[in-house]
């Protein structure tokens, strides 16, 4: 996974908010003109006090202004209604995870003891005032997977209603139509998919309108954290086979490509196995293991697990073998016989090292250029990790 620059969607916030801000307002009117208002099931208020300003009782339109267009922490971080839902949201989503392959991959034993703990662990991670009496129904939802299952389902009957009452002022199937969606995906300007860094995601003009081949992914899925769900920081561009095949609306905790990336957390590596030969180290034969490997004492490494489980990146990048064999022999090459007349043709040329690994490879392999062409994190940790 590569890391995506925040930048573009800060350039793209305030012409993004005038274009959004008048129908939510309209909308919010609406709700507010009819009778009775829906019920915000955590608090027992109306759900519409959500984008309301806690002194004036009015709308707050620049929590409006916020929710569309500035990073999710950040809003969660000055909203404490916005925090409580955004926690509420993630318990109930990420609370259908199988705790024995998340005890696997924190690398503790599958005990009652770690069971129990790893539930209560995981409630802290998500507690708000919003689920107190949700826990007072359920105070031993620790014991085992049944009762855990009761409480988060409890939960999400109350999220499912609540989301389906903001839907009447946030709904992006009603906001966001195809050209405006080709017109940010373009504007955020990215060409590779972030997620497997496999596919170009190109743009193309059609008619004086700029299309794009992308996907407009929603990080947290649309239909469960429905108040971001027009969030400028909610969308991710990607790939079609990782968006629509992989991704979907499944409940993973994965890495958020606008914090971070793979970066040195994780890497692909050359195993030689038993088939391999001579040959094979001089990039001659694909008789070698493509792995990708990942450190265990980095602070999100099980977000990383859960990314290489989601997109099936280990599978997946078996296909591309051949493409690294290439890149042994070049490197093997370069490396032996032909270095010196080689080093003295760059010598000549006044090439950097960038344009030097751009001739020999077809990548600058710079860890800050890995966005700009595909396969561009493999070739990188195949030729400067190995």
């Amino acid at each position: 996974m590569i890391p995506l620059d925040r930048t573009p969607l800060l350039t793209i916030g305030p012409d993004y908010c005038n274009k959004m801000r008048s129908g939510i307002i309209d909308r919010y009117n609406i709700a507010k003109g009819g009778m009775p208002i829906e019920i915000n099931p955590f608090t027992n208020t109306d759900f519409t006090l959500l984008w309301e300003d806690a002194v004036s009782g009015l709308l707050d339109h620049q929590l409006v202004d916020s929710l569309l267009s500035s990073p999710m922490d950040t809003v969660c971080s000055f909203y404490p209604q916005i925090d409580f839902y955004m926690k509420t949201c993630k318990l109930v989503f990420f609370g259908s995870l199988h705790i024995d392959d998340e005890l696997k991959k924190a690398g503790m034993p599958i005990t009652k003891p770690n069971r129990e703990n790893h539930r209560r662990d995981f409630l802290i991670l998500y507690d708000n005032p919003w689920i107190a009496e949700h826990k007072d129904r359920h105070p031993r939802f620790f014991q085992n997977n049944t009762l855990f299952r009761n409480f988060i389902l409890d939960v999400k009957r109350d999220m499912t209603s609540l989301n389906q009452a903001i839907s009447i002022i946030v709904d992006y199937n009603k906001f966001m139509d195809a050209d405006y969606r080709h017109e940010i995906l373009s504007r955020i300007g990215k060409e590779v998919c972030p997620y497997c860094n496999r596919q170009y995601i190109t743009q193309y003009d059609e008619v004086a309108v700029t299309k794009t081949t992308a996907d407009l992914d929603h990080f947290h899925p649309n239909s469960a954290f429905k108040l971001f769900s027009l969030s400028l920081f909610n969308f991710v561009p990607s790939c079609q086979i990782c968006n629509s095949r992989f991704k979907l609306a499944k409940c993973y905790d994965i890495v958020y490509p606008y914090d971070r990336g793979f970066d040195d957390s994780a890497w692909f590596k050359v195993q030689m196995n038993e088939k391999s030969t001579v040959d094979t180290i001089t990039g001659n034969n694909i008789n070698f293991d493509l792995d990708l490997e990942f450190d265990p004492s980095s602070s999100h490494s099980v977000k990383i697990q859960n990314s290489m489980e989601l997109f099936k990146l280990a599978k997946v990048y078996q296909s591309h073998k051949e493409y690294v064999r290439e890149l042994l022999y070049k490197k093997h090459a370069y490396a032996g016989t032909y270095q010196d007349e080689m080093q003295k043709l760059f010598t000549t040329m006044n090439l950097s090292e960038e344009q030097i690994n751009l001739f020999l490879y077809g990548d600058k392999l710079l860890p800050d250029n890995l966005s700009m062409r595909p396969l561009a994190k493999l070739a990188y940790d195949v030729i400067k990790k190995a």
